[in-house]
């Protein structure tokens, strides 16, 4: 009898607030998702990218080959992925994250990593860490956007997070500043909290992140985790900005 007027009540409350697009707000039948329409102008990353850092080719060679980056030096991390370009439909859903704390966005967004994490077969992880945010900027904004993001991805993965394995000891943004100038600013920007670094030892870590534009943010996590001796380092990443065809300004 419970379970009868349990669902009387969901089919009810369902019909006086119906689920709606995450972005233009036209309704859908499934919770925290986007309708047909919307969900079409999102660029996944599927195929032609490099086999290292996922970035995305402008032409069919698969996902065998690596960029020029990659062939240049070995990245620290094994494997990274992107769900999408930085565009569209896509840029709006994380920015809303980043500067509205909008959770439904947060939950799809989550289960767009969930297929990529498969697809990769990311299947020995130990630990989810995300890229964390300077304090001061987590005092201003209110929250970590990833860890948000973090928080639903372990609930449907069932893997732990460790929400302070890294800390930001570098303050500042890199809007307006070149690939160089990013890169030299994100140098010894992040260091392993010293009452995690004996739980992350010789563990695989799946790290994750809103947008990889030059790497920088990443390189400099992935070089702290590695001085803490960990094991695997995989790299997940909402979005990847493909700075060849769009000029759009990232503020992290």
């Amino acid at each position: 009898m419970f379970l009868k007027h349990f669902k009387f009540l969901n089919e009810l409350s369902s019909i006086i607030f119906p689920s709606c697009c995450l972005s233009c707000n036209a309704y859908i039948e499934k919770e925290f998702d986007l309708c047909f329409d919307c969900k079409i102008k999102l660029n996944f990353i599927t195929n032609d990218y490099c086999g290292c850092c996922g970035y995305p080719f402008d032409i069919s060679v698969g996902t065998e080959l690596l960029c020029g980056k990659c062939l240049a030096k070995k990245p620290d991390f094994n494997l990274a992925r992107s769900v999408f370009t930085y565009d569209t439909i896509a840029r709006e859903l994380i920015l809303k994250l980043k500067h509205n704390n909008i959770q439904d966005n947060a939950r799809f967004l989550a289960q767009q990593m969930i297929r990529v994490i498969h697809d990769n077969q990311m299947n020995d992880i130990d630990y989810i860490i995300p890229v964390p945010s300077h304090i001061i900027r987590i005092l201003l904004r209110g929250y970590n956007p990833m860890a948000v993001v973090a928080h639903h991805l372990a609930n449907e993965i069932k893997i732990n997070v460790m929400m302070r394995g890294l800390k930001r000891i570098k303050f500042g943004t890199q809007k307006n500043l070149s690939q160089k100038q990013r890169i030299d600013f994100m140098k010894n920007a992040f260091v392993v909290n010293p009452k995690k670094a004996d739980f992350i030892k010789n563990k695989n870590i799946l790290l994750i992140d809103d947008v990889m534009t030059t790497s920088a943010t990443i390189h400099s996590c992935t070089r702290a985790l590695k001085k803490a001796n960990v094991g695997k380092i995989y790299i997940v990443t909402l979005a990847r900005a493909c700075l060849r065809r769009d000029k759009t300004e990232i503020d992290f």
